[in-house]
């Protein structure tokens, strides 16, 4: 063989080898869903109970704030003998392999008595980040696990009171052992990047580095993004084409 194919060879094999390296690292939406290809009153094509108590359910609703908009209201607000709250997770279960990321999604509840959360990083009911972002009418955001079908205490918990009838948009940003923690009212433009954070802490001594996300308790839920890096889809445009919708087409 001639020393000239063995050169093309190589640089066949060294442009692959950056290709793969870039696809690796390679960010981007990872899933988004707005709720605009459901159907009101029916549930939500892409989530299923993850786990707990299913109460009344989870289905598709109109926005009370405005009837155009469709959004996902759950509904399992208290214990059922020893079954705590429901949890309502996408049905992928690929997802559980989900390690570092960002995830977003608006929130709003009605009843200032009930308990609205978002976990992530989880692998299952019983283990589980917990973002804990109403906490009743107490006003408290607050961070916790729960390994083992058992909940381990609070990471950190602070004093945010947040109103009812008023759409919010958390974020949680996890990079291994570090969590940062935002919330500001869903018609504020501010890119969250200026946004200070509530909670930013590093949580150790947990086995919980991997795992989906997850809608509980109580209330309305809209937007539900998930990225790496940056957003290829903006979920709050309400886009026709986003990629959860995308995998909706596909599938039918």
């Amino acid at each position: 063989m001639k020393i000239g194919n063995c050169n093309s060879l190589f640089n066949i094999f060294l442009l692959l080898g950056y290709l793969s390296l870039g696809m690796a690292w390679a960010g981007g939406t990872l899933f988004s869903d707005d709720f605009e290809g459901d159907t009101v009153g029916k549930e939500a094509s892409l989530w299923e109970l993850a786990g707990g108590a299913p109460g009344k359910g989870a289905k598709v609703v109109q926005d009370p704030l405005d009837p155009s908009n469709k959004v996902i209201f759950v509904n399992s607000p208290k214990w059922v003998g020893g079954i705590p709250e429901g949890a309502w997770a996408p049905k992928d279960q690929s997802y559980l392999k989900w390690t570092d990321y960002t995830f977003e999604g608006d929130f709003m509840v009605d009843d200032p008595t009930k308990l609205f959360a978002f976990n992530y990083r989880a692998r299952d009911y019983d283990n589980m980040m917990h973002y804990n972002v109403r906490r009743w009418d107490k006003g408290i955001v607050g961070v916790y696990t729960r390994e083992k079908a058992e909940w381990t205490g609070a990471v950190k918990e602070i004093q945010h009171p947040t109103k009812a009838n008023v759409w919010y948009t958390a974020q949680v940003d996890v990079k291994g052992e570090h969590h940062i923690f935002k919330i500001k009212e869903a018609k504020d433009k501010t890119d969250f990047a200026k946004i200070d954070p509530l909670i930013e802490e590093d949580v150790k001594g947990t086995k919980l580095e991997s795992g989906t996300i997850q809608v509980m308790c109580y209330g309305f839920a809209d937007n539900i993004i998930v990225y790496v890096d940056f957003k290829d889809v903006e979920a709050k445009n309400k886009l026709a084409t986003t990629w959860a919708q995308i995998r909706r087409v596909n599938s039918e």
